[in-house]
């Protein structure tokens, strides 16, 4: 029983490791109070954002194919936004690794050539 549970969390902390995410700040003279990754929420479109907001940052997150969902990565994406205090992101797209990438990855050893990328603006909505 408690081998099994050691297994199950250390598969856990490898996927959770596996997904990174970035921001690079527009304006980074302008501060705002973090904002709990929870509160962050997910538009597909700048005209789905009910309201005015002030665009914070790019932010990108990218994670190995077979071990990361997107659902992962929004995760971490809303987090690194809540951070700089965002409370929403407009996604800006998903890509998927081709076959190409899938096949270099596996040549290479796992070097990260079959990572998938999720980039977004994270926004302060007024």
């Amino acid at each position: 029983m408690l081998k099994n549970l050691s297994l199950v969390i250390a598969i856990a902390l490898v996927t959770a490791a596996c997904v990174s995410a970035k921001a690079t700040l527009l304006n980074p003279g302008v501060k705002f109070d973090p904002v709990p990754w929870e509160n962050v929420v997910v538009y597909l479109s700048e005209d789905d954002v009910p309201g005015e907001f002030v665009k914070i940052a790019i932010v990108k997150s990218e994670g190995k194919e077979v071990v990361t969902t997107e659902a992962q990565m929004l995760k971490k994406m809303k987090k690194k936004a809540g951070a700089l205090g965002a409370n929403g992101i407009i996604l800006q797209g998903i890509k998927q690794p081709g076959d190409v990438e899938r096949i270099a990855d596996e040549l290479s050893g796992g070097l990260g050539l079959g990572s998938r990328q999720v980039s977004a603006i994270a926004i302060r909505v007024k």
